[in-house]
């Protein structure tokens, strides 16, 4: 499995911060390194496509979306 930069920008940014709910905008601005400017589909196609990257590994449930707030890496306990 290969990441695209801005595939690894996020899950970097998910991994540093475990449990911590992103906002699209924050995860927009912090892995694209520029202005947020129109509500798109743009982190959420992204997001799906490391889902479906890590799915053949089982870890994609840890990427976890919540519902009106964004996504966050859900650690086990």
């Amino acid at each position: 499995m290969s990441l695209t930069n801005i595939e690894f920008a996020i899950v970097e940014l998910l991994m540093g911060h475990p449990d911590t709910v992103f906002s699209k905008r924050q995860v927009y601005e912090l892995c694209w390194g520029e202005p947020y400017m129109v509500d798109d589909n743009t982190v959420t196609a992204h997001i799906s496509k490391i889902r479906a990257k890590l799915r053949a590994s089982g870890t994609d449930g840890y990427i976890r979306t919540v519902w009106g707030l964004g996504v966050k890496l859900a650690v086990p306990r």
